[in-house]
């Protein structure tokens, strides 16, 4: 998968948006109800994310038969795709991220995460983000840690899952102070081979708080389009045993739409 640049972007998304849940987000100021099937964020690099939510196209037969019982599928008819998250998760748009000031103290916190940090904030402004929803259940906002969840598509791509894994893995261990060993495998879903990568590390929130947290990343070659798409998934770490089972769902989910 020859997608440097492209890593780069989904590793420092990955960083900024773990962090973010280390914020109090607001689902009822910035988000989209999340038992709306017909809403989904409008996207374009020009303008970046959006706050308002635009109607989305209808999912197609076949991603509708992924989505498990009382999820709803989240259609990003711009980026060409659509996955389903649990009732309880919320999609929120740019207003729900750190301001600069924010962005500042957590640079300034965690500078062995500054490339990382840098480019997730330039892939922010520049709205290379296609989708980041949290659960917002209160046991999960209460522990300090909201779990999240961020996609982008990287474009054509080239190579193999197993190619993929050992790229993204090389670049988090160049760019991330992570926790132990960088855990990297592949795995066969509904929409095409996904390399399988996860890793720990610990975020200094600038107040004097630092939380463990682990991100799964599926980097998933489309078998319709042969695009890639990355997904990636943060939770505290105490908390990753309750959400194992979820990530893998919302990837299972994942689907090419057509445009």
């Amino acid at each position: 998968m020859t997608i440097t640049n492209r890593l780069s972007i989904a590793i420092g998304l990955a960083v900024v948006l773990a962090a973010c849940g280390q914020a109090d987000p607001s689902p009822t100021a910035t988000g989209v109800a999340a038992d709306d099937p017909t809403q989904t964020a409008s996207f374009t690099e020009a303008e970046g994310p959006t706050a308002a939510a635009s109607p989305a196209a209808d999912a197609s037969p076949a991603s509708d038969a992924r989505t498990p019982e009382g999820w709803t599928r989240v259609v990003v008819a711009d980026r060409g795709f659509s996955l389903a998250i649990p009732e309880a998760w919320e999609q929120l748009s740019a207003d729900a991220f750190p301001d600069a000031d924010s962005m500042q103290e957590m640079l300034e916190a965690n500078p062995e995460a500054a490339v990382a940090i840098e480019q997730g904030q330039a892939a922010l402004a520049g709205g290379q983000i296609a989708l980041f929803a949290f659960d917002t259940t209160e046991e999960n906002l209460e522990s300090g840690f909201a779990t999240n969840l961020n996609a982008i598509d990287v474009g054509p791509v080239e190579g193999t899952a197993e190619e993929a894994a050992e790229e993204i893995a090389g670049a988090i261990e160049q760019q991330i102070p992570v926790t132990g060993e960088v855990e990297t495998s592949t795995v066969s879903l509904p929409a095409g081979d996904a390399a399988l990568v996860r890793y720990e590390w610990e975020i200094d929130d600038g107040q004097g708080t630092t939380t463990s947290v682990t991100v799964t990343q599926y980097a998933i070659i489309g078998d319709a389009s042969g695009n890639g798409f990355i997904l990636s998934m943060s939770a505290a770490t105490d908390q990753l045993d309750e959400y194992e089972d979820v990530f893998r769902q919302i990837a299972e989910s994942f689907a090419e739409e057509p445009a």
